[in-house]
């Protein structure tokens, strides 16, 4: 490819993305979601969460010109589940988006795990240094974390009033994404690589 002047084009290059892009990104369009429910109804939080999203795209588009895998994932299930929500007035659909996201994040690490490709340690490892077995180890932790919170969300959804789940969603399902991940903490650390140590000395 050239310029108009027959010389050759810079390619266009993904940008390094700041500090604040990936969790406006990822959370963005749930907070969204919360402070619109907590105003109106679910049906109005879910339209701007849709809208949301779809700003999360062209957000990340402009400032890096890519869009990281997990996120793209979960913009178009968003857009594609809150789309049918809308759509037909009900519910339901966008209840079963967050169980399909879950299973899709089992599956997938399940998946990896088989196939020996350490997806965490793409995600965290440049914030977590830990052994193989901590990486086999957190893998299969939330694979079955996420497992769990897909059958919790088919439980309240099916169970409970609409009302409940949407509480359970905004609020329940943060506290324990954050538990959970608290919870590794001691792994983490029992796990970790000091490369400080003195070569031969154990813990």
């Amino acid at each position: 490819m050239t310029e108009l002047d027959g010389s050759p084009a810079a390619p266009i290059m993904a940008r390094r993305a700041p500090g604040w892009l990936g969790p406006t990104i990822d959370y963005g369009p749930l907070l969204v979601f919360i402070a619109a429910y907590l105003g109106f109804d679910i049906l109005t939080a879910t339209a701007a969460m849709v809208v949301a999203a779809f700003a999360a795209l062209l957000l990340s588009l402009a400032v890096t010109r890519r869009v990281p895998l997990t996120s793209l994932i979960i913009s178009i299930t968003v857009l594609a589940f809150g789309g049918l929500t809308l759509w037909f007035d009900d519910p339901r659909y966008i209840k079963l988006q967050s169980t399909l996201i879950n299973l899709l994040f089992s599956f997938t690490l399940v998946g990896a795990l088989a196939l020996r490709r350490p997806l965490l340690l793409l995600f965290f490892g440049a914030a977590l240094t830990m052994s193989r077995r901590g990486w086999r180890s957190l893998t299969i932790r939330f694979a079955g974390f996420f497992a769990a919170m897909a059958g919790l969300n088919e439980l309240v959804a099916r169970t409970m009033s609409t009302e409940v789940w949407a509480n359970y969603y905004t609020f329940g399902t943060t506290l324990l994404t954050i538990a959970f991940i608290a919870a590794q903490w001691p792994l983490i650390q029992r796990e970790a690589h000091d490369d400080n140590k003195p070569p031969g000395e154990t813990r």
